[in-house]
């Protein structure tokens, strides 16, 4: 086997192996995520924050509850921002 094959090998294991080993300490508690209410309050209740409205936007898309109708214009709004 040649020394460069070896050696991407050797990273490519120490990689996978620093990932397994990292996966984090189980915790009791489970940290809950806003639903999609408490967003949209908090983003009408900034209407300049472009950040929380492309927040948003991404939330409308691909979370749970969200509403691709919203998206639509959480998106335009946080363009507007920019």
């Amino acid at each position: 086997m040649s020394p460069r094959i070896f050696a991407s090998k050797f990273v490519l294991s120490l990689t996978l192996l620093f990932a397994v080993a990292c996966g984090g300490h189980p915790t009791t508690g489970t940290a809950h995520a806003p639903n999609m209410n408490d967003m949209r309050r908090r983003a009408a209740a900034h209407p300049q924050d472009a950040a929380l409205w492309r927040e948003l936007a991404m939330a409308e898309l691909y979370a749970n509850g969200g509403d691709a109708g919203r998206a639509r214009a959480a998106i335009d709004h946080a363009r507007q921002l920019a």
